[in-house]
């Protein structure tokens, strides 16, 4: 039986190379200029609230993000285009594209970050509770 952590692993993978597979895109661990990405609340109950995703950038960059659902499936995709350096924050209402409340269970936001030359692809597990 494999363990659900080396499969979410695998899942997170697999969203982030089909999104962002294109040239020499790989992931990687993040750079000195990228502090980390987290969110709160973290589950969070989108009947009642919204979860906010943070993150720093040193340099002003182009970002992205997409949230999939666990089966790989794209739920929100939002393209920032240029963002300025500095701590900035993504707030997610647990509203897919439709506009219509995702389900509870497990939710992926796979965030791209390109600036100078540095191109960073990071993850973050979101949990939505009812």
């Amino acid at each position: 039986m494999k363990s659900k952590t080396g499969m979410l692993t695998r899942m997170v993978l697999a969203a982030a190379a089909i999104v962002f597979f294109a040239g020499n895109a790989s992931i990687s661990p993040l750079p000195e200029g990228f502090k980390a990405l987290m969110n709160y609340p973290n589950p969070f109950d989108s009947r009642l609230e919204s979860t906010t995703i943070l993150f720093n950038l040193e340099s002003d960059s182009a970002v992205s993000a997409r949230i999939y659902d666990l089966f790989g499936n794209i739920v929100r995709d939002y393209n920032f285009g240029m963002i300025s350096r500095g701590p900035n924050r993504l707030i997610w209402d647990g509203t897919n594209e439709a506009g219509d409340k995702v389900s509870k269970g497990g939710y992926i936001c796979v965030m791209q970050i390109t600036g100078d030359q540095v191109k960073v692809v990071a993850s973050r597990k979101i949990g939505v509770i009812h």
